[in-house]
C-alpha cells in the first residue's frame, strides 16, 4: 500500500510539456490498438507517392513539419491504385496485345476499383471508352465486391490533401524518454500536436441550474448556425447506396451512429415524404440484425471533434423527424450528459413522422432512439420500428466524456491515450504502464501522476439494487431510502432536505425541464418518462415515496385518432422503492440540478457510485494501493475498496 501523500498535487494538476523538443516536430502517433503517443519524429521528412488520373506517378518528399494528418491504409493497397490507372491508360495502347492484357489484368482485380474505372468512362480516346464500357458491363467485374479501396491519405498545414502512399515507412518516435521504431503495420497515422482541448465543456456555466428545452416543432428549434443531415449523400457529395452503413460515414462532420443490439444504423429504402415537412429522399435506420427485427431496437448518436473519431464531443442543440409504421406515440428521443447523466426525454406524437429536439445549457454528448419503455409498463401494444431523417446539431465541442465501454485505459493531461496491459504506482508517485501493441515488444512508461487525466480499470459494471441520492458536490452515493437516507458505504446518514435528487441506482436520473422549479410552493418535482409532476407535499416513508400533486406537466402532444382517448401518463401518487421496473421509475428533485463539470476529481465505482474528492468534495482519496483505494467522507467512516471494484478515477483540469 503507497500512502497517497501527493493528492494535493493531483488535485491541481499541470499540462505535461516537452520542452526539449521544438513544436514543429511534435506529433501524435495514433496506434491501431487505440493508443496515442506525442513525441519528436526523428526523421526529417517522409517520402510520398501519388499518381494522378492520367496514371502519371509522382514522388515528393515532405518535411515532417509540413504535416497535418496522415491517414495510413492498413495494406499498401495504393500501389495497386497506380497500377489500375496505368492499366486504364494502356487500354488505349497503340499495341493490340498491350490493350487486351490491360483489360484482362483490370477484370481480374475485381469490382473494388469500380469507381476508378467508372472515371475513364469519358476519356478522350474511344478506344478506352469502348473497352471502360465492356469492363463495367462484363457480369464477373459487376458481381464482384465494390469494397472502398484503401489509400493513404496525407493533409498538409496549407491544406493540400492527396491521396497516395507513405512509400518507405521508416519513422522513429522519441516520446515519454524512449526511443520508438514505428511499424506500418501497427500504425493508423500522425496528426500534427494541436492546441490541447481542456474539456471543461461548461466551465463558465459550473454550478448554474440545468436549463433543458424540448421541442415538437421543426420550426421553434432551427437556426442557422446548425448543421443539417439528409443522408442521400456522403459529406464528399457522393450518393449513399441502399442499405449502406453510415456508422463512420459522417465523423468529418463530428457525428457518429452505433447499433446498440447487433447490426448497424444503416440508408434505408422508406422516403419520408410528408407535405408540409422539410424531409424527403433517404432515411436511416437499424440495419444488420436478425430477420424481422431491422429498424427495430436502440438507435446511439455521439459526437467527436470533426475530423478525429477519438476526441469526443458534445452539442448543445439536437434534433431530428422520427417515421414511425404504425404511428402512435411509441419512440421517444433520449439525451445524455457526459457525465452520464439523462438530459432529457422527448416523447413522440401520435403522427407518422414527427420532430423530436433538444436544447440545453449544458451538453450534449449522447443520444439515443429507441420506444418509451414507459408504455411497456402499463402494457400497451406499441410499434417500434422507426427511421431518422433531417438531423440537425449545433457546432460539437470537444469535452471528456466518462465513458461506460469497458477498456483499459490511461488518457494524460496532454490528450494521449494509452491501452494498458499492466499498471503499477511506485514509491515515488510514478504511475508505470505497461503498453503493447505499439512495437515489438511491451513498452514500459512511468508518468508523474501530475501528468495523469484518468485511469480506467476496465472493470464490468454491476447493477444495483439501491437507491441513489445526488449531493451538493456532485457525488451519487447508493443509499437505503426511509425517513433518512443512510450510505450503505460509508454509513453517513442524509436528509431527503439536504440533497439535491435522488433515483433508482440502476437507471439514470432524468432531469427536469426549463422553468420547472420556478414556483417557490413545489415541495418536489416527479420526473416520469412521460411527464413531470409539481408535488404540493413529499413523504419519505419506511418503504414507498408519496406525494399530492399539485400540477402534471405533460409535453405538449398532439394526439391521433388511435389513441385519443388514452392518457398515457402515470395516475398513482406513490411507488415502492423496492419496485424491480427501475428504468420505468421517476427521480425525484427536492431542488434544480446543477451542472457538474465534464472534469473534476471523481472516483467512478462499478457499483454506479460518483464520488467527488480533492477541494470541494466531500471525500477524500487517501491511500491509492496496485490492489485497493481507501476513501474517507467527512461525516463517516474510511473504507478501503479493492482496485476490482473500482471502474475509474479522473483527475481535474488546471
Amino acid at each position: 500500500m503507497h500512502r497517497f501523500q501527493f493528492i494535493k498535487l493531483a488535485v491541481a494538476i499541470g499540462v505535461a510539456v516537452f520542452a526539449a523538443q521544438s513544436s514543429a516536430e511534435q506529433l501524435t502517433v495514433l496506434f491501431r490498438s487505440g493508443t496515442a503517443l506525442t513525441g519528436a519524429i526523428a526523421e526529417p521528412s517522409i517520402a510520398w507517392t501519388t499518381v494522378a488520373a492520367n496514371g502519371a506517378v509522382s514522388q515528393f518528399d515532405y518535411k515532417i513539419s509540413q504535416i497535418k494528418t496522415l491517414s495510413l491504409s492498413k495494406s499498401e493497397s495504393s500501389v495497386q491504385l497506380i497500377q489500375v490507372r496505368q492499366l486504364l491508360n494502356q487500354l488505349g495502347d497503340p499495341d493490340y496485345h498491350q490493350r487486351e492484357l490491360a483489360e484482362a489484368q483490370l477484370k481480374s482485380m475485381g469490382g473494388q476499383f469500380r469507381a476508378t474505372v467508372e472515371s475513364f468512362a469519358d476519356h478522350p480516346s474511344y478506344e478506352i471508352r469502348y473497352r471502360v464500357k465492356r469492363l463495367l458491363e462484363d457480369k464477373i467485374f459487376k458481381s464482384a465486391s465494390s469494397t472502398r479501396r484503401e489509400v493513404d491519405r496525407i493533409t498538409l498545414l496549407d491544406g493540400t490533401n492527396w491521396e497516395g502512399e507513405a512509400t518507405n515507412f521508416e519513422l522513429t518516435l522519441n516520446a515519454y524518454g524512449k526511443t520508438i521504431r514505428l511499424d506500418r503495420q501497427k500504425v493508423a497515422g500522425l496528426k500534427a500536436q494541436s492546441q490541447k482541448q481542456t474539456g471543461a465543456n461548461a466551465v463558465a456555466a459550473e454550478g448554474q441550474p440545468i436549463k433543458v428545452d424540448l421541442y415538437h416543432r421543426f420550426e421553434d428549434f432551427i437556426n442557422d448556425d446548425q448543421k443539417e443531415f439528409r443522408f442521400d449523400q456522403r459529406a464528399d457529395g457522393s450518393a449513399f447506396a441502399l442499405n449502406e452503413r453510415i456508422d463512420d460515414a459522417f465523423v468529418s462532420d463530428g457525428l457518429k451512429f452505433k447499433n446498440v443490439e447487433q447490426g448497424f444504423v444503416g440508408v434505408s429504402p422508406f422516403s419520408f415524404k410528408y407535405e408540409k415537412l422539410p424531409v424527403g429522399g433517404k432515411s436511416v435506420g437499424l440495419l444488420g440484425q436478425k430477420r424481422g427485427r431491422n429498424y427495430k431496437g436502440v438507435m446511439e448518436i455521439t459526437f467527436c471533434q470533426p475530423g478525429n473519431a477519438n476526441v469526443s464531443a458534445g452539442v448543445y442543440e439536437f434534433g431530428t423527424f422520427i417515421a414511425k409504421v404504425n404511428f402512435r406515440r411509441d419512440m421517444i428521443l433520449e439525451a445524455y450528459g457526459a457525465q452520464g447523466h439523462l438530459l432529457a426525454t422527448v416523447e413522440a406524437t401520435d403522427q407518422k413522422c414527427v420532430f423530436a429536439g433538444v436544447k440545453s445549457n449544458q451538453l450534449i454528448t449522447k443520444v439515443r432512439v429507441l420506444s418509451n419503455p414507459y408504455l411497456k409498463k402499463i402494457e400497451r401494444m406499441i410499434d417500434d420500428d422507426f427511421a431518422i431523417d433531417t438531423l440537425r446539431i449545433s457546432k460539437p465541442i470537444p469535452t471528456r466524456v466518462h465513458r461506460l465501454n469497458l477498456t483499459r485505459e490511461v488518457a494524460l493531461q496532454n490528450g494521449d491515450l494509452i491501452q494498458w496491459a499492466g499498471l503499477n504506482l511506485k514509491n515515488d508517485s510514478k504511475l508505470n504502464v505497461i503498453i503493447t501493441k505499439v512495437a515489438d515488444q511491451n513498452l514500459s512508461l512511468d508518468f508523474p501522476l501530475e501528468e495523469v487525466s484518468s485511469v480506467y480499470f476496465a472493470r464490468s459494471i454491476k447493477s444495483s439494487n439501491a437507491w441513489q441520492a445526488l449531493l451538493e458536490d456532485g457525488s451519487q452515493v447508493n443509499v437505503s431510502p426511509g425517513k433518512s437516507f443512510k450510505s450503505e458505504q460509508f454509513g453517513f446518514e442524509v436528509k431527503p432536505s439536504d440533497f439535491v435528487g435522488c433515483w433508482p441506482a440502476a437507471s439514470s436520473p432524468r432531469v427536469p425541464v426549463a422553468g420547472d422549479f420556478g414556483d417557490r410552493q413545489t415541495a418536489a418535482l416527479i420526473v416520469f418518462p412521460t411527464c413531470r409532476i409539481k408535488t404540493a407535499s413529499v413523504d419519505f416513508g419506511a418503504d414507498r415515496l408519496s406525494w399530492r400533486v399539485k400540477e402534471k406537466l405533460q409535453q405538449p402532444l398532439q394526439l391521433g385518432d388511435k389513441d385519443s382517448d388514452e392518457d398515457p401518463t402515470p395516475q398513482q401518487t406513490a411507488f415502492k422503492y423496492a419496485d424491480t421496473l427501475a428504468n420505468q421509475l421517476p427521480t425525484v428533485w427536492m431542488r434544480a440540478p446543477r451542472i457538474v463539470p465534464a472534469v473534476g476529481n471523481f472516483i467512478y465505482l462499478t457499483d454506479g457510485q460518483r464520488l467527488a474528492f480533492g477541494e470541494g468534495g466531500q471525500f477524500e482519496l487517501k491511500d491509492f494501493g496496485t490492489r485497493t483505494i481507501t476513501v474517507a467522507h467527512r461525516q463517516g467512516r474510511d473504507k478501503t475498496i479493492p482496485i476490482k471494484n473500482v471502474y475509474s478515477i479522473q483527475f481535474a483540469e488546471q
